[in-house]
């Protein structure tokens, strides 16, 4: 076998296997560029997701520190003067 008869054979097999692929995902087969920015987009999706939750609990865990404190606080000042008389 001559190897342009062996190359024509390959060419012949990619392309079988080429329509057979096609055939079986369709419209499912992502190119691999765009599958490759989705992956992208999604990692940037996921670090923004950690920033917002950090953001939240921070803030949620300062609002219940103040409110506690301010409770404390207002509690001496309500005790300092004598309280309940």
């Amino acid at each position: 076998m001559s190897e342009t008869e062996k190359e024509e054979i390959r060419a012949t097999i990619a392309e079988a296997v080429a329509a057979a692929v096609h055939a079986e995902l369709g419209e499912y087969k992502i190119p691999k560029e765009q599958h490759y920015l989705d992956h992208n987009w999604l990692k940037e999706w996921r670090e923004w997701q950690g920033q917002v939750r950090n953001s939240v609990i921070k803030s949620v865990v300062t609002l219940v520190l103040g409110a506690v404190a301010a409770l404390l606080f207002y509690g001496f000042i309500f005790f300092s003067r004598g309280g309940n008389k």
